[in-house]
């Protein structure tokens, strides 16, 4: 939490306990103020009585009344005690004598009219007048006045004694309040920081409820679903630039695909041509001095021989060439996606009796599983292509002997292949690379490595997926794909 907000806090709450105190003492201290005007009033009507008293028993003689009053000591609220007629002006102007007119005129009234009154001047300055009769008739008034230093010593005490008692609670409540505020507040809103935090560093923190702070709970759902739908929004941005970069990839891959394809176009009649050419004559050559050997003698027989050998081996060396010729015009030149009516499994078995294929699959046992009736709106030609480039490969990694296993079967609008070989299986190494184009793991001169390059670009062709389980000397798998039209 950011150390200006807690001061933030810290003076706010500071302020409003402060004020509530302050208002709190202001309060007492009027309370405690009519408790002392109360008083000087009930002490001042007890003074009457023993005044009443003191008449009673001495009759008019007033001097000796106050002195006896005076003696008494009745309050420490009194300043003094005197008794006046109504018609004793001498008297009355010694009362208020040295008193604000205001406050002159109405003492002197209540002396004159010999009534009950009771005057409490800004200054606590506290006067009492109260009319008490003898026993012949006469109005006597007795006048008390307030014992101003008294009255002031008691205030400044209840000053103090407030004073106190509000730092104390200021002091303590600060202290309540910031326990309460940081539990209930700055706890929880540390943990929002936090998580805040984590969010900025590209994390995605779930809060959990806060039970100490119940309120925050709409927020705290709030911030979970807002790091959720983030996280999704992360997690499918990361997933659109990934499908970005493979179809730029893609993009950039039959962009080169597209110019090795005029290349390939270009020089095939500039290298296929003179290459059949050469192809040809070789083999008459071949043929003419096989057929001049038989009438020579031994001598002559072991030249043709060793003419005969050099001859094959040159047939060889451009028979691959041509193979790779043809094989890199397949797999750049895209042929119309033609569909017709397929029996899948007939398919599956033109494929093994295929010219050429059927004497390396002499050692090899074959297990084709597809219903007998399974017909499919396919590309023959494409299909049979993918099936017959995976079933050579599948020999080549068994060597001759083995297992292949082929399972088709087509649901929901989709056909699936299934083949299986117990080769020797791919390392995970190159499991990402083997449809790459030029990549192979066999021997030089065993292959080119467009075959499987050549499945995949015929499976994308027909908007299909191929993808390939295998451990090295467990054999493989290879999975197929076809949305049926």
């Amino acid at each position: 939490m950011p150390k200006g907000l807690r001061i933030r806090v810290i003076l706010i709450q500071s302020t409003v306990i402060a004020t509530a105190l302050i208002l709190m003492g202001m309060v007492l201290y009027q309370i405690q103020k009519n408790n002392i005007l109360n008083q000087f009033l009930d002490e001042a009507k007890t003074t009457a009585m023993l005044i009443q008293s003191q008449i009673q028993k001495n009759g008019s003689n007033l001097q000796k009344i106050v002195k006896t009053a005076q003696t008494a000591n009745v309050s420490p609220l009194f300043s003094s005690i005197m008794l006046a007629t109504n018609n004793n002006n001498a008297a009355v102007a010694k009362i208020i004598e040295g008193l604000s007119p205001a406050f002159a005129y109405k003492v002197q009234s209540l002396l004159k009219g010999c009534k009950y009154g009771f005057v409490n001047m800004p200054n606590m300055r506290l006067m009492s007048v109260s009319p008490i009769y003898a026993s012949n008739g006469n109005c006597i008034n007795l006048v008390i006045v307030s014992n101003g230093p008294y009255l002031t010593k008691r205030l400044l005490l209840l000053i103090e004694i407030l004073g106190a008692y509000i730092l104390l609670n200021f002091f303590v409540l600060t202290i309540v309040a910031w326990f309460i505020i940081d539990r209930y507040a700055i706890m929880p809103l540390r943990r929002f920081e936090k998580a805040v935090e984590g969010v900025s560093n590209g994390e995605y923190p779930q809060i959990k409820d806060m039970p100490d702070a119940a309120e925050l709970h709409q927020i705290v759902k709030a911030f979970n679903t807002m790091t959720s739908t983030i996280q999704a929004k992360e997690q499918h941005l990361k997933d659109t630039i990934r499908e970005l970069k493979e179809t730029q990839s893609l993009v950039i891959k039959r962009e080169k695909l597209a110019t090795i394809g005029s290349f390939a176009s270009a020089i095939s009649h500039e290298i296929g041509n003179p290459l059949s050419a050469i192809i040809s004559l070789l083999e008459t050559e071949k043929a003419s001095i096989v057929s001049e050997g038989k009438a020579v003698d031994q001598k002559l027989a072991t030249r043709l021989d060793q003419r005969v050998d050099i001859i094959s081996r040159s047939l060889n060396e451009a028979y691959r060439i041509d193979a790779l010729i043809k094989q890199l015009l397949l797999y750049v030149r895209q042929k119309p996606t033609i569909f017709s009516d397929v029996n899948v499994k007939s398919l599956c078995e033109d494929v093994i009796t295929s010219t050429g294929l059927s004497r390396d699959l002499r050692d090899i046992d074959i297990s084709i599983d597809v219903a007998s009736g399974t017909v499919c709106k396919v590309d023959y030609e494409k299909l049979r292509q993918v099936l017959l480039n995976l079933i050579i490969n599948a020999v080549d990694a068994m060597h001759d002997h083995g297992r292949l296993s082929i399972r088709a079967e087509a649901h929901q609008g989709q056909l699936t292949f299934e083949i299986t070989d117990t080769g020797e299986g791919i390392e995970k190494a190159y499991i990402d690379k083997i449809f790459d184009p030029f990549f192979t793991t066999k021997g030089a001169g065993k292959g080119t490595g467009l075959g499987l390059a050549i499945v995949k670009n015929i499976i994308q062709e027909l908007q299909g997926e191929i993808s390939v389980s295998s451990k090295k000397g467990e054999g493989a798998t290879f999975m197929i794909k076809i949305p049926l039209s």
